[in-house]
């Protein structure tokens, strides 16, 4: 960075001269102030230049802080490290019984511990598997209308209240709409209402619906 702030100072050593040679001996005045307004441009710039030169400065020293805190806390892991080894390696336990028997009390603990958990997997019951139920829509909501018919119904075990989620035919992975069930017609048909569909997508005939 120093060698670079005596590069710029060289410029400027080199720039001044020619300038003000030009500025002695002027052809015009046209040509003075062209000559003028380019050396304030250049003073200017380089005022920034040297701004930034010294915010990188501070940027640096800044930077070599963070080293040396770092290096510190290494160090001190390191040494943590090291105390902990030494305490570990002093560590000796002469009573050979006693740690047989601590394992023998562990072993039974587990023993004991598996076959609570295992008592009480058994005495759990059995979570009643919920149906996946896809359908379609057989008759779509009339113009400026929002209930649709599915052909799913009460041998599905579609029950008012519940919400499907509506695809496309074409695209049964990109979800277009939902709705909610608001009556069952009979085994094999329910009424919905549409909750919501995507701007510009009407559900049509064989739309696929599925339960959340």
């Amino acid at each position: 960075m120093r060698r670079l702030l005596v590069a710029f100072l060289l410029v400027i050593a080199l720039c001044l001269p020619l300038v003000a040679s030009a500025q002695k001996k002027p052809k015009d005045p046209v040509l003075q102030a062209y000559l003028e307004t380019q050396f304030a441009d250049i003073s200017k710039k380089l005022g920034e230049i040297s701004e930034r030169l010294a915010t990188l400065e501070v940027e640096t020293g800044k930077l070599k802080q963070q080293q040396t805190d770092t290096a510190t806390e290494l160090r001190n892991a390191q040494n943590l490290v090291r105390s902990t080894d030494s305490s570990l390696a002093s560590y000796r336990v002469t009573n050979t019984q006693d740690i047989v028997a601590l394992k023998t009390d562990v072993a039974k603990i587990l023993q004991e511990i598996a076959a609570l958990m295992e008592s009480a997997k058994k005495a759990e019951p059995a979570a009643p598997e919920v149906p996946k139920i896809e359908g379609y829509i057989t008759d779509p909501p009339a113009e400026g209308k929002d209930i649709c018919t599915i052909n799913k119904g009460s041998a599905a075990g579609v029950k008012v209240g519940m919400r499907f989620l509506v695809f496309k035919a074409s695209d049964a992975a990109t979800q277009v709409g939902l709705v909610e069930i608001t009556e069952v017609l009979d085994a094999n048909n329910s009424r919905a209402k549409i909750i919501h569909s995507k701007p510009g997508i009407k559900l049509e005939f064989s739309d696929i619906v599925r339960a959340e």
